[in-house]
């Protein structure tokens, strides 16, 4: 622990010095103390001090051999994920039954060696052994502590040490030698003399602290250099202080020395696979545990339940390398091995088939970089028959004359999963030497209910019966099977893609793959067998149907039409395949089809379809349509223009179109999902590129009143009209004191005298001349002008700073209020009389807008008094009354008040200026209503009278005096 704690203090001195001076780096021989540190420990310095651990492992590569204590050299340790390719490319090798060069190839980047990470853990497995129980054989030494208890007469507790005389001091005894004693024999004589010398007093002796002594690591060990352990150290246990072996290392020939000798041998291989530690022995003082390189190593792969690299001693066999591996699998072919023997330097190596049971072969001797092969099984059985899928118990099966499926299967609930597809199934067979393969197709709910007629179809050696799972299965359905049905992977991809490999492998140029894809909102995409005469639906049933978000008027068929692998389209309705199933609709499928089926895009809104038109959808007409418009350009040539159209306006999907046989200007509207409400379907404009008498390019543009009957060409572009103003979801909202508020969709052309009609009018309470209207455009534009004032009014301050004007703005307070500018949404009140709207004034009655809004509210009875007076509030409304009269009401207007600007805000929004009067007797002209707020201003030249008096009083002193002064002279 001491020797720990001291390391890490000298790293992380070390550590502070790389971080404080760019020039200065770690020393190799403190790279290789923070390397024997612990993982968590490097990691916690590396942290603290912002040190990147891997720029330190990577540069302790290029560090000479340096200082005794420091790691010597060695290769470069494979991690864990370098292990798991290595294996998966030598598993990968021999499961295909590669050639020998292949193996030899996958096998270059060996294995890890056997017993080398014994010392590699990160959690390392090694304890301290000063608690362990001492053996009797054990020898003492200076420094040992005996603990010796006495009872009896006397009691007492003495730690006595053995000092460097080899003597311990006993009191009331005297000296008593006992170094190069064993434990139980200094028992024995401690005991002795106890009894002797004390009489009635017994003592039991136990070991203390047992001594520290030193010892040398060498060779291939991680960490080589001088150790201080404890006497109890074995040699596994000093390796483990030592960080291991190298990879170069020898696990089989671990050397102790003892005065220049060597003492003992220690092969790791005893302890890892035998259990036999009797080689293990303890180290003494001044020991050298002396590590050599490995003389050969054998590569063992395959079959074997223990495959690595192990190191072999000389004269070791075939055999032993076999057993020493832990014997063969299970699936293993134990008949033959494969050997790759190493020959002479230049030449190459040779590959040697071994019988298993053949003893001579066996007891060949191996040697270094032999790599030895062991074979899998292998699955071929003859007369069989493969059930594989949505079984309950798929695998292989005994086949018989005259089986048929359901034979296998003859109870849906009993042999199938809950989720099994009954109207999809295919049975593979081999039909010829090639073992090329024929795909069948079969429904399993018409073989089980009609069990031995055609529909039952007979089964032959080595077919492979396929039960896909049905995709569209309920959450009710797994409930019921009381268990996940989405463990075992049965779908259709995974299930049909070795059949479709197989199939495109056994195909050629005048014999296309028997295959069709299928991409789009269906149960299952992808790549599915078809036979001859397969039609649209049959490709539709075999993917387990389309989905609800399929668009039902819109497919294509990408079909390749010569060897160059040009491309053809072919434009279907879904719905006609579907409800006309068998009719010249359902088009008939050719080898390499790609059929498309797309989703909506935008063909109704969110709470129809269910569909969110702002999330990207995979099977979108963009998606899809995307590498075959590419492809439809790419082909063009001069005298055979690029099949592609292009559509705009008001259509659910305007984009590029794929140009069909035979196209019409209606086919080309329904690829683009239909017309939109919006549209104005009396014409149509087509724009066409056309060659003049000189053979050069012009646009002409037609006027087309029949879609069905025009045919287009390449590179027409149609543009479907919109209709002027067309809004159809445009609202106003009409609140407050109506006889039915509500929020009302618009018709066009509709005014504000309308809209009162279409709310049926006021209330008893309804107040028409106070109505409040909103208009959401004229808040946007309130908005935009006050951000626009807010710009001019940082402009105006931003150059006052910047030149020497006198100003006293404090930019902070000009900053908030300009925030607030920019913040203002507008308020949107436009002032209306509903009064005149209604009588048929048409200056007065607004044409609505989308997002306009109408309050009536209750009638009031009260006219309110704001601003410069001496009591606001509000007051009755009385007949007669003027503003001075409420004025009085308020208790007068303040001395800060502008008398001559008083204004009246009446009740919808109006603003009323107050006359002045000339006299007092003489009443303001503005007649006030109920519901009117009298605004009186503040004075905004109003002076305060005494400084203003004060003034006065100093001016006409002043003359006095000046008068005085005259009069003197």
């Amino acid at each position: 622990m001491f020797k720990v704690i001291k390391r890490s203090i000298f790293l992380t001195l070390g550590l502070s010095l790389v971080i404080n001076s760019n020039a200065q780096t770690l020393s190799p021989a403190m790279l290789e103390q923070f390397k024997s540190l612990p993982l968590s420990e490097q990691q916690a310095l590396a942290k603290q001090y912002g040190v990147d651990l891997g720029s330190i492992k990577s540069s302790s590569k290029s560090s000479p051999v340096g200082t005794v204590s420091q790691e010597l050299p060695q290769a470069e340790k494979s991690n864990e994920l370098q292990v798991e390719e290595k294996n998966a490319v030598l598993s990968k090798a021999v499961k295909e039954n590669s050639s020998v060069a292949e193996t030899i190839k996958a096998v270059k980047n060996p294995l890890v060696r056997f017993g080398v990470d014994l010392f590699d853990r990160e959690v390392s497995t090694f304890a301290p052994t000063d608690n362990a129980m001492v053996p009797a054989d054990y020898r003492l030494g200076v420094g040992d502590e005996l603990i010796i208890q006495l009872f009896g007469k006397e009691s007492d507790l003495l730690t006595l040490q053995v000092g460097r005389d080899g003597i311990i001091n006993f009191p009331k005894l005297g000296p008593i030698s006992v170094a190069g004693l064993s434990f139980d024999e200094a028992q024995r004589l401690i005991n002795a003399r106890v009894d002797k010398q004390l009489i009635g007093v017994e003592s039991m002796v136990s070991m203390g602290r047992l001594r520290a002594m030193n010892i040398f690591m060498a060779g291939e060990v991680s960490v080589p250099g001088a150790y201080s352990v404890s006497a109890l150290t074995t040699i596994t246990q000093a390796l483990f202080q030592a960080g291991g072996v190298t990879d170069i290392g020898s696990l089989r020939n671990i050397q102790v020395k003892r005065g220049g000798e060597l003492v003992s041998s220690f092969d790791v291989y005893d302890l890892l696979l035998k259990g036999d530690i009797s080689g293990d022995i303890r180290l003494q003082s001044g020991d050298v545990v002396f590590v050599p390189p490995y003389e050969a190593l054998v590569t063992l792969t395959g079959e074997l339940k223990r495959p690595a690299v192990y190191e072999v001693k000389k004269g070791q066999t075939l055999g032993e390398m076999v057993a020493m591996a832990g014997g063969y699998k299970s699936s293993a072919f134990a008949g033959e091995l494969v050997l790759i023997k190493k020959r002479n330097p230049g030449e190459l190596p040779v590959a040697v088939n071994i019988k298993a049971e053949n003893s001579d072969q066996l007891a060949i001797e191996m040697s270094n970089g032999d790599i030895v092969r062991v074979l899998p099984l292998g699955d071929n059985v003859e007369n069989l028959i493969t059930l594989e899928g949505a079984l309950a118990r798929p695998g292989v099966y005994g086949w018989k004359e005259g089986i048929r499926v359901s034979d296998l299967i003859g109870d849906m609930r009993r042999d199938l999963l809950p989720d099994a597809d009954l109207g999809y199934s295919l049975i593979l067979r081999e039909k010829n030497q090639k073992l090329d393969i024929d795909v069948l197709e079969f429904s399993l709910v018409e073989a089980l209910s009609n069990k031995g007629s055609p529909k039952d179809p007979i089964l032959q050696a080595r077919d492979k019966v396929l039960v896909f799972k049905w995709e569209g299965v309920t959450q009710l359905n797994e409930e019921l099977a009381g268990s996940d049905l989405s463990t075992a992977d049965n779908t259709r991809a995974a299930l049909l893609k070795p059949v479709i490999k197989k199939l495109e492998a056994q195909s050629d140029a005048s014999n296309p793959a028997s295959v069709a894809t299928l991409v789009g909102p269906v149960r299952s995409s992808g790549t599915y067998p078809i036979q001859e005469g397969y039609r649209l639906s049959d490709l539709f049933a075999a993917a387990g149907g389309v989905l609800e978000q399929a668009d039902r008027s819109y497919g294509l068929i990408v079909r390749i039409k010569n060897s160059n692998l040009d491309i053809e389209t072919l434009q279907f309705s879904l719905s006609d395949v579907l409800a006309k199933q068998g009719t010249h609709s359902d088009l008939v499928l050719k080898p390499r089809d790609r059929v498309l089926v797309f989703e909506w895009d935008g063909l109704y809104e969110d709470s129809v379809s269910g569909i969110d038109e702002n999330e990207p959808r995979e099977f979108s007409r963009e998606a899809l349509l995307a590498p075959v418009i590419a492809k439809l350009i790419s082909q063009a040539r001069s005298d055979q223009p690029a099949n592609v159209v292009s559509i705009g306006g008001a259509v659910k999907v305007p984009g590029q179109y794929p140009l069909g046989v035979n196209y019409t200007l209606q086919d080309l509207v329904d690829a683009a999902g239909g017309l939109d409400d919006s549209a104005f379907q009396e014409n149509f404009e087509v724009r066409r590129i056309v060659q003049n008498a000189n053979s050069e390019n012009e646009v002409q543009v037609l006027e087309i009143n029949n879609a069905r009957s025009f045919a287009l060409q390449s590179r027409d572009f149609v543009n479907v009209r919109q209709m002027i103003d067309w809004n159809p979801d445009a609202e106003v909202e009409v609140a407050g004191e109506v006889k039915y508020p509500g929020k009302y969709l618009l018709r066009r052309g509709e005014t504000l005298s309308d809209i009162v009609v279409r709310a049926g009018g006021f209330t008893n309470e309804g107040n028409p001349q106070g109505a409040i209207f909103t208009r959401k455009s004229v808040a946007e534009l309130e908005a935009t002008q006050a951000r626009l004032f807010g710009q001019q009014l940082q402009r105006e301050v931003a150059a006052s700073l910047m030149t020497n004007e006198n100003s006293t703005v404090d930019y902070t307070a000009v900053s908030s209020i300009i925030a607030d500018l920019n913040q203002f949404a507008g308020l949107g009140r436009l002032v209306v009389n509903l009064d005149k709207a209604l009588n048929g004034d048409e200056a007065s009655d607004l044409l609505l807008e989308d997002g306009d809004r109408l309050v009536i509210p209750k009638k009031s009875n009260t006219i309110t008094v704001v601003g410069e007076v001496r009591r606001q509030g509000s007051h009755t409304f009385e007949r007669g009354f003027n503003i001075d009269d409420y004025l009085g009401l308020a208790a007068g207007t303040s001395s800060r008040a502008d008398d001559k600007n008083i204004y009246v805000v009446r009740a919808n929004g109006s603003v009323e200026q107050a006359d002045v009067s000339w006299t007092k007797f003489t009443p303001r002209s503005v007649r006030l209503q109920p519901g009117d707020t009298i605004v009186v201003p503040i004075n905004t030249d109003y002076k305060d009278f005494i400084p203003f008096w004060r003034d006065i009083t100093q001016i006409i002193y002043q003359g006095t005096v000046a008068i005085a002064a005259v009069g003197i002279l």
